[in-house]
């Protein structure tokens, strides 16, 4: 669900939104074990962010479009963890996990090269405050796991083609070169876009 909070007019057409995110739990994240699964797929947890979404063109005829996006996780997410799962816990274990808080920063620009096709680059600042897990291991002894917070800075350049206004297909990969307790990335993406 987003809100408009306020849009000017030409050149610029700069606008600025307010937007709640609801994350639903469609992947499997515990029971790899059991799935047969290496990787898990989710994280388990229904997750609340709040956002804050900005744009702007800054070149005539709206060849420079400048984008920035401030999202916030509430925290106290819950997961319900049975077996090996994404938080790294074991087959045999049994409790939760309850996610704190994160955030995530982007700057964005984007340029057309002409008519159908734009070159896009993004700035990403990831900032999470860790998990923690507890629960019972599969001997029955207690288990508490207070997850690091950690940080991660990203690139991801990516190119657009659009065939009209309304369909599109972008291209691109997000790679991390910064960060402090987490893993490097490399996430080639593709996505077609389709407003109607």
């Amino acid at each position: 669900a987003s809100y408009l909070l306020g849009r000017s007019t030409a050149p610029r057409a700069a606008s600025l939104a307010v937007a709640l995110h609801q994350n639903l739990t469609t992947g499997t994240h515990d029971r790899l074990d059991r799935h047969g699964l290496a990787e898990a797929t989710g994280s388990g947890a229904p997750s609340t962010r709040l956002a804050l979404y900005g744009q702007a063109y800054f070149l005539p005829e709206r060849t420079l479009r400048g984008r920035f996006n401030v999202s916030w996780r509430v925290p106290g997410s819950r997961a319900p963890i049975e077996g090996a799962s994404a938080y790294g816990t074991a087959p045999g274990f049994s409790g939760h996990a309850d996610l704190r808080s994160a955030m995530q920063v982007s700057l964005a620009l984007e340029y057309s090269l002409g008519p159908n096709w734009t070159q896009a680059g993004e700035l990403l600042h990831e900032r999470d405050r860790g998990v923690v897990v507890r629960g019972t291991r599969g001997d029955g002894g207690r288990f508490t796991r207070d997850g690091t917070a950690w940080w991660r800075h990203s690139f991801a350049p990516a190119v657009e083609y659009h065939w009209t206004d309304n369909v599109g297909l972008i291209a691109g990969a997000v790679v991390s070169f910064d960060g402090r307790d987490c893993a490097a990335i490399f996430s080639p993406q593709v996505a077609l876009d389709m407003v109607v």
